[in-house]
């Protein structure tokens, strides 16, 4: 399809989510707070405890699934979403800049201009689409596509976009110094002894966290290092 179509790299993860208020709900606000050191608001533990406790049918099935079945609490109603991540398309406009304001210690902040443009929401819309065809052909369900009609303005899906915390790009890869600064073995062109293992040298942002990348390539560097140093 994405051959078909002429679109990015794109996939999509369901994810279930409890019903507003329930006890269910209340019990994992509760957790957050208790376990993950979370600032409540005054009266807040309690007005979750009382709620969690009066949905103890829930609460038990939830707590056997966790530590029983070994399993995720998937709640049995609420409703059901589609998180879509899509890779974003090199644009040369997107940069990182130097900006006049500066730091603490003097230094100039970063100024950060991210561009995402028509092939993105083309790419977004034609795999929300193919799903909710998908899901209705094989009788699984039917998708509100008027959730996603914000993908129908170009203006207004720009500002439900946001980033998956992963930094890429900046010191792209390259064969030539002209469309690239460090070579696919990661070296800075035209310096010897500079290195960079990084997804900043990712030439597109794919569409998948990047770590394990990063990794790989980090260990391919490294066993270069071992035989030049031989």
């Amino acid at each position: 399809m994405q051959a078909e179509k002429q679109i990015l790299s794109v996939h999509g993860t369901v994810m279930f989510d409890d019903v507003p208020e329930s006890g269910i709900a209340a019990l994992k606000q509760l957790f957050a707070i208790l376990l993950r050191g979370r600032q409540s608001k005054s009266g807040e533990l309690g007005r979750y405890l009382r709620s969690a406790l009066t949905s103890p049918v829930d609460v038990f099935g939830l707590a056997y699934r966790f530590y029983v079945d070994k399993r995720a609490g998937t709640p049995r109603e609420g409703p059901v979403y589609i998180g879509v991540q899509a890779e974003h398309a090199p644009n040369p406009d997107s940069r990182v800049t130097l900006s006049e304001a500066r730091d603490r210690l003097g230094m100039r902040k970063t100024r950060l201009d991210w561009r995402v443009g028509e092939l993105e929401r083309r790419t977004l819309w034609e795999f929300v689409r193919t799903i909710a065809g998908e899901f209705e052909r094989l009788g699984m369900g039917s998708f509100d596509l008027s959730q996603v009609a914000f993908l129908d303005d170009p203006l207004a899906w720009v500002q439900m976009v946001h980033d998956s915390a992963h930094h890429m790009g900046t010191t792209r890869m390259h064969e030539s110094p002209q469309f690239g600064v460090v070579d696919p073995n990661c070296r800075v062109h035209g310096v010897d002894n500079l290195y960079i293992g990084s997804s900043s040298v990712f030439p597109t942002g794919a569409r998948s966290n990047p770590t394990l990348t990063i990794l790989a390539l980090c260990l391919r560097m490294a066993d270069r290092f071992k035989q030049l140093l031989k």
